[in-house]
């Protein structure tokens, strides 16, 4: 029953109740209308009606707008969907469905409005400011609408509708992106194109100044969020994204590459409930990790890749280039954590036993591979972070320039000493040089890289011949994984990560698989190449005996060259090209050698002594199967004559004849157009030209005359730098090496304490005539004679 709210009348149904109020009272109800801001309201005046016709007959007869009632009918959907297109289009209208799809009688009835109509309400919530365009709600009705009418049976479209906007001026930036161009985005960027070749190409092809003309990056970088285009989100979720892909790669693979994945929210014995763990690891990167793990583990960890943490396990090849073995995505990266993700890698992988083991300063990585895999033989420190903590120590603790960059100077030349004895008794000196200079870095640089046998982690003279000198190989695949990959930009998608991860490992499978049987010519390589070219520096070569020299340098320098079994069994991939020789084949004195572990000048300059000057044409060990394919595969392919070539072509000009007679679209001609200017330019561009005449003589290595170019005519002004801390120079560590040589140190070259931890008041001190390092009497008579020399 429906009681009537003007009148005691009670009605049986809601049409007689609409019915009766309009006949009766319907100025009664426009009041109402009016009053409570509902119905369709003038936005010229304060006239109210209840239905969009009536507010037309307003429009009308008491504003003289001359709004039109049109109808349009047609036979199927695709031909409202285009007409509807080029409505909008035409008159820069956006029609929006108002209510939910209706079905009355036999029709199914849609209705569509204005997008400018209503009034913007902000929310209280709202964490995003106005576009700068304003709002697109003008805060009135437009009188602009349609209704759609599909009769069910036959599916004939009947369509009432206005397209006359009052209220509002018809502008552009409040209107969307048409369907077409859209679809033609989202084909492009399907077929893998660029975003901002998207762009070129849209603006190329657009002709008309219209809402399509106006397409910016942001737009394009919209619609592939919304359609998904990049196949790498599987959900709007994050969360749900990661877990679909984790389901897919454990379940589609004959190798599950996820080795542990914990999700956040998710309780874990050993784990906290917020923890998020994913170790990914490769049946190439397994395989890899079980070959080279022997010679040296490098580990750290970024961030802005994520909101997690990722940390990368890298080995070193035979080639001298780094691979990642497996990676860690976590949100802390502790060594309880990690303590986990190693012990499930463990039991894909089985243990891992290695000889170097490269992190930086925090114990948190090598604490956890130690509690999982077999103790290392040796830890090192990146020299890169120990670098980058003692610069930032030394601008906190020490204010003057001047002391600053001798304490650095200071500091270096202990780095780089590759005698254990020199260096021992350096470290003495360079201590008092520091208690005079800042107590406080003192301090700290004892406790963090002296005591308890720290040193050891850093110096030069304890890794020797070691090819591992700092962590930039891991640095460098952040670098690049940051820069290429995410073109610097931090996402917050881990499905984003795990995917451009996953492809990454199989690029660097591509890449190894060609560097065996094709040869790679490597960093290592070149440095090779370098010092070879530098023998012509060597003065002289004089025999000590069998496999030994002595090798004379311009700078009275004599270091001595011994010839050793070589460990690598000729299957060295880093060789010269010219003398064949590589850095296990001998050992040198010089620091070069010592320090970068490849085969210096002097060793150059002993192969090519030996070998007479001869040079060889060195290739690297190949697999030759990859060349018997290709010659498998190319046996019995036959010849085309250039005639027949030429009567292929004419038929297909004739072809072209035809299309473009029949062919109106002028996207499908200019299309046809732009490939056959191309046909044309590429047949330009290969046929043969006749013989040049010959000029006048010339020399065949004649550089270009130089180009003009546009040059400034305004002074330069250079900006003053700051007294920033650089290596010093041989002569300035001649220098430095003297001063120390008149201290006193006042630690043991042995415990580096001041104190020999006896009973008495008393520090007894003895000097070693020898290696001149002095030691409590404690510490020298504990060995048979200097602990240091050995003497």
């Amino acid at each position: 029953m429906f009681s009537c709210e003007f009148c005691p009348l009670v009605l049986a149904s809601k049409g007689s109740y609409f019915n009766h109020r309009k006949r009766k009272h319907q100025n009664e109800y426009l009041r109402s209308l009016q009053q409570n801001g509902k119905g369709f309201c003038c936005s010229l005046c304060k006239f109210s009606a209840p239905s969009n016709k009536d507010m037309i007959y307003h429009y009308n007869i008491v504003h003289e707008k001359g709004l039109k009632l049109l109808h349009e009918q047609f036979a199927m959907e695709r031909d409202f969907a285009a007409w509807k297109e080029n409505l909008q289009t035409e008159t820069k209208t956006l029609y929006v469905q108002l209510k939910k799809t209706r079905q009355q009688m036999d029709y199914e009835v849609i209705y569509f409005g204005c997008n400018r109509s209503g009034k913007y309400v902000p929310k209280d919530d709202a964490t995003h400011c106005t576009k700068s365009q304003g709002t697109s709600k003008f805060g009135g009705k437009c009188p602009v609408y349609m209704i759609k009418r599909t009769h069910l049976s036959s599916g004939l479209i009947s369509v009432e509708y206005c397209s006359d906007h009052v209220g509002h001026d018809e502008e552009i930036c409040h209107l969307r992106l048409s369907t077409k161009i859209r679809s033609k985005i989202c084909g492009k960027l399907a077929s893998g194109m660029e975003p901002k070749k998207v762009l070129d190409y849209i603006r190329d092809d657009h002709r008309k100044i219209d809402r399509d003309a106006m397409v910016t990056r942001k737009d394009i970088w919209n619609i592939r969020k919304r359609y998904h285009i990049s196949n790498v989100e599987k959900h709007e979720n994050d969360t749900q994204s990661v877990d679909i892909w984790i389901k897919e790669l454990s379940t589609g693979n004959d190798f599950n590459p996820v080795v542990m994945y914990k999700q956040q929210g998710v309780t874990d014995c050993d784990l906290l409930k917020d923890d998020f763990v994913l170790c990914l690891q490769t049946e190439f990167q397994k395989h890899m990790l079980r070959e080279f793990a022997q010679k040296m583990i490098c580990i750290d960890s970024t961030h802005s890749t994520t909101k997690f943490l990722l940390t990368t396990i890298m080995v070193i090849d035979d080639f001298g280039e780094a691979i990642p073995t497996a990676w860690i995505i976590s949100n802390r990266e502790d060594a309880e954590l990690l303590t986990r993700a190693f012990s499930a890698l463990k039991h894909k992988c089985g243990d891992i036993m290695t000889d170097i083991f490269m992190s930086d300063l925090a114990n948190n990585f090598y604490n956890a591979w130690t509690t999982v895999f077999t103790i290392p033989n040796k830890r090192l420190y990146c020299n890169w972070h120990v670098d980058k903590c003692w610069r930032r120590m030394i601008a906190k603790t020490i204010s003057n320039l001047e002391d600053q960059a001798t304490v650095y100077a200071y500091l270096k030349i202990l780095h780089c000493e590759t005698e254990e004895q020199k260096f021992r008794k350096m470290l003495q000196e360079v201590n008092d040089v520091l208690g005079e200079t800042s107590p406080q870095f003192l301090e700290y640089f004892n406790n963090s890289y002296v005591l308890d046998d720290k040193y050891k982690l850093w110096a030069s003279c304890f890794r020797i011949g070691s090819i591992a000198n700092n962590n930039m190989y891991v640095e460098a695949f952040h670098r690049v994984l940051k820069s290429v990959d995410f073109s610097k930009k931090q996402y917050k998608g881990v499905d984003n990560l795990l995917m451009t991860l996953i492809k990454f490992s199989r690029d660097k499978c591509l890449e190894q698989f060609i560097k065996m049987p094709k040869g790679k010519s490597t960093h290592w390589v070149a440095e090779i190449q370098k010092r070879h070219r530098l023998v012509r520096t060597v003065t002289g070569v004089v025999s000590l005996g069998e496999n030994e020299w002595k090798v004379e340098n311009p700078t009275d320098h004599k270091y001595t060259v011994k010839k050793i079994e070589p460990q690598c069994l000729g299957k060295c991939q880093i060789k010269c090209s010219m003398c064949n020789v590589c850095v296990h084949m001998y050992t040198c004195t010089c620091p070069d050698f010592l320090m970068h572990a490849v085969a210096c000048k002097h060793i150059h300059a002993i192969e090519i002594s030996i070998s007479g000057g001869k040079t060889f044409a060195f290739q690297q060990n190949r697999n030759k199967e990859p060349e018997v394919v290709i010659e498998n595969t190319l046996v019995g392919t036959s010849i085309v004559r250039p005639q027949s070539l030429k009567a292929n072509l004419h038929k297909y000009v004739d072809k072209i004849h035809e299309v473009i007679d029949l062919v109106d679209d002028e996207d499908c001609l200019k299309a046809l157009g732009k490939r056959l200017v191309l046909g044309v330019a590429v047949a330009k561009g290969m046929r043969p030209t006749e013989s040049f005449p010959r000029g006048t003589n010339m020399s065949s290595n004649k550089h270009f005359d130089t180009q003009k170019r546009f040059y400034s005519t305004q002074a330069k002004v250079g900006r003053k730098r700051k007294n920033r801390l650089k290596y010093p120079t041989s002569s300035e560590s001649t220098e430095l090496r003297a001063k120390l040589a008149r201290i006193t140190p006042q630690l043991c070259a042995l415990c580096f304490m001041s104190d020999d931890r006896n009973d008495t008041a008393q520090v007894l001190w003895r000097q070693c005539e020898i290696c001149d390092c002095w030691l409590h009497s404690t510490c020298y008579s504990n060995h048979d004679g200097c602990p240091i020399c050995m003497s």
